[in-house]
């Protein structure tokens, strides 16, 4: 219980000489000797001539001993101070606790933002976007994390300084103090991780950098120096936490100790609760920060948002659909898998659709693809991945996508689930726009990418739990459904195994099962069999075959057979255009014409010309 009153000075130990000096030299003992020696004089003089008005005054108009009255030495002793003890260590480590704390949190600090980095690296984080996360809550899971964490690490330390570093103070206010820095922290971590993509170069610059923010303490921890100054300094919370840390030595060493009745009072320049609320308002613009730079600065994968996202967003106009926005997306105006003229010797050939396929297309039961193009900008130039495509998937079919490695089929997979911005051009994904309402997109999407988005750390269940949660699917069921899934893709025995340990196919196997999880009605599978033996790949094959019913399906691939084999409908893509669609028996007839009828009609005019 703190009871000592709001004017007594809780630090004030032993006897304060400043103000002492100051009352010796202001002259008024001066003043006082003179007149104590004129009054003990006077009333020493004969009794019989009492001392009045009229005999002072006559007595100052004539001769006395004024000499006596002249200043001699003056002794000035203080009043008796309360007991104290100088704490001595107190005193010693003011200047560095709060670098010896602050180094104490630069391992967990340096994991966090090489842990958030690496999810970025290795596209983690767009696997779950892809998968159906939300942005918010991706976030929303690592600062629950981190500060279960944090505050876990506060209490240990509160517990182990509370009868030597802390003896004196609160220890609710000890525990809130590092509490508040770690949250301060994660968010400082999560704004430096927004600048880098490769988990390494994060780390090396992100723990320099945030032990550089802690210099800026040594520049305004002196008394002289403003409480302006000391709150703009703050606005860096390694800084705030180390004047915090010197309002605990001071109250420490007066064995008085910080307590919440006395956080307002100033020490060493600075209240204890200005440290407090800095390193909470640093939490906050970190954060704010944090989650604008994510939107903003380039990245690899992902919609990049122009800088005034957040002005356009409440003072734009809101664009829901496509048609809206482009006068003649109407699917009368485009047919389906329109003929596109790319300069190619041939023209693109594609097959004409049933009138079922139409329906499909009028009902926005299906992927419409139109005029989606890619530009990569360079310093070199500009290079098109993908070239104004014409495309329509269609419910309860498969489409094959054939092409060589750079045709474009993994850029046209990353627009169409979100990953890269498209140049130009747009797609339906069942009536909603790629560009407008991908949210809405991905709670129907199930994605196999090329490469395998998998955590090192977690078993095939796990995997396959969290994805089922991600699409929707209920506690009840939850067990059945991911027992069913690993027995499907073949990982049954292998269910309970860490990622880590499984073989390159068997990740693929487990990439394919996250993908079919939940029931959803968009299956995009990016050579989803490659590393795979012989045998699995059959199995996975009758697999896909299997559950295309009720689902619109594209699957990339570089293997004719497994075209042929899964496709009921063949897309060849090269140069980012497609340049022919339709059932295999129309890939037949066409390269029957092609061995059979332009040998001859060659022949013919070369017969013709030697003539």
């Amino acid at each position: 219980m703190d009871t000592n009153g709001p004017y007594i000075n809780d630090l004030e130990m032993g006897i304060n000489t400043i103000p002492t000096m100051q009352y010796s030299f202001s002259g008024f003992l001066t003043l006082q000797q003179v007149v104590d020696s004129f009054i003990i004089f006077a009333s020493q003089q004969n009794n019989d001539l009492p001392l009045s008005h009229s005999n002072l005054s006559s007595a100052l108009r004539f001769e006395l001993p004024w000499t006596l009255f002249s200043p001699s030495v003056i002794r000035m002793v203080p009043f008796p101070t309360r007991e104290y003890t100088d704490d001595e260590f107190q005193s010693i480590v003011k200047s560095v606790m709060g670098l010896l704390y602050l180094l104490g949190f630069l391992f967990p600090i340096s994991r966090l933002i090489s842990y958030s980095v690496f999810e970025k690296e290795q596209k983690i984080r767009e696997g779950l976007y892809m998968m159906g996360l939300k942005d918010e809550i991706f976030h929303l899971s690592w600062f629950i994390t981190y500060a279960l964490q944090f505050a876990l690490c506060s209490g240990i330390i509160t517990a182990c300084t509370m009868g030597s570093l802390f003896k004196y103070s609160d220890k609710t206010l000890v525990f809130t103090y590092f509490f508040l820095f770690g949250l301060s922290a994660i968010m400082l971590s999560f704004m430096i991780s927004t600048f880098f993509t490769r988990a390494k170069t994060a780390v090396a610059v992100g723990t320099l950098t945030f032990l550089g923010a802690f210099f800026p303490y040594y520049t305004v921890n002196d008394e002289s120096v403003s409480m302006v100054l000391k709150v703009v300094a703050s606005l860096l919370s390694p800084t705030a936490f180390a004047l915090g840390s010197i309002n605990f030595a001071d109250y420490e060493r007066a064995h008085v100790g910080l307590r919440w009745s006395n956080i307002w009072r100033a020490s060493s320049g600075v209240s204890f609760f200005v440290c407090l609320l800095m390193m909470l308002l640093d939490s906050i613009l970190y954060c704010a920060l944090g989650l604008y730079l994510d939107k903003v600065l380039p990245r690899e994968n992902g919609v990049r948002y122009p800088w005034n996202f957040i002005f356009s967003k409440y003072f734009g106009r809101k664009k829901n659909n496509l048609k809206n926005r482009i006068p003649g997306f109407e699917t009368d105006m485009f047919p389906a898998d329109i003929e596109v003229n790319q300069g190619e010797p041939f023209d693109p050939v594609f097959e004409s659709i049933s009138l079922e396929m139409r329906q499909q297309e009028l009902d926005g039961r299906c992927i419409q693809v139109r005029n989606l193009h890619k530009v990569y900008a360079s310093r070199r130039g500009n290079c098109c991945a993908v070239n104004s495509l014409q495309l329509t998937l269609y419910e309860n079919q498969i489409l094959s996508l054939l092409g060589h490695n750079g045709a474009g089929k993994s850029t046209t997979i990353s627009m169409l689930v979100g990953l890269l911005p498209p140049t130009s051009g747009d797609a339906l994904i069942l009536g909603n726009s790629i560009i407008t309402n991908m949210d809405e997109i991905r709670k129907e999407l199930g994605v196999c990418p090329q490469h395998d988005i998998l955590f090192p750390e977690l078993t095939v269940r796990e995997h396959l739990e969290m994805f089922a949660v991600l699409k929707g699917v209920e506690e009840g069921s939850l067990k059945s459904t991911v027992v069913d899934m690993a027995e499907e893709v073949g990982l049954s025995d292998k269910i309970n195994t860490l990622v880590r340990a499984l073989s390159g196919g068997m990740k693929r196997k487990l990439s394919l099962g996250i993908a079919l999880i939940g029931n959803s009605k968009v299956i995009i599978l990016d050579e989803p069999t490659s590393g795979m033996d012989p045998y699995s790949m059959r199995l996975t094959w009758q697999l896909i075959k299997k559950i295309k019913k009720g689902r619109i399906i594209l699957l990339t691939t570089h293997s004719m057979d497994e075209a042929e084999e899964l496709g009921d409908r063949i897309g060849i893509m090269a140069n980012g255009s497609l340049k022919c669609c339709g059932r295999l028996s129309v890939f037949r007839l066409l390269w029957l014409f092609l061995l059979l009828v332009l040998p001859i009609f060659f022949k013919k005019e070369s017969y013709f010309i030697q003539s």
